[in-house]
């Protein structure tokens, strides 16, 4: 969560527990398997990038967007400090 500056999605919290087991069962090497979760983590766009979707507005053009909170925080938080959210 720290590493993507919001809450993971269950999807994603799966994704990233199934791509280190796995493996590591079918080589029995958890310790390149963990390597790999890591890598595949510190590539992954929404730790290189600060990605702010925001939600639609209805009644609103669909380009319109409203931050929640991580998100304003995460923006806020670079703004002020340059550095993530505590």
């Amino acid at each position: 969560a720290r590493a993507f500056r919001r809450p993971l999605t269950d999807d994603e919290i799966r994704s990233f527990v199934e791509g280190t087991f796995r493996p590591a069962r079918a080589s029995a090497d958890l310790p390149k398997a963990l390597a790999a979760t890591i890598v595949r983590l510190l590539v992954s766009p929404p730790f290189l990038y600060k990605i702010e979707r925001g939600t639609p507005v209805p009644g609103l053009d669909p380009d319109v967007r409203k931050l929640g909170g991580h998100e304003l925080a995460a923006r806020l938080s670079y703004l002020l400090w340059k550095a993530p959210p505590d």
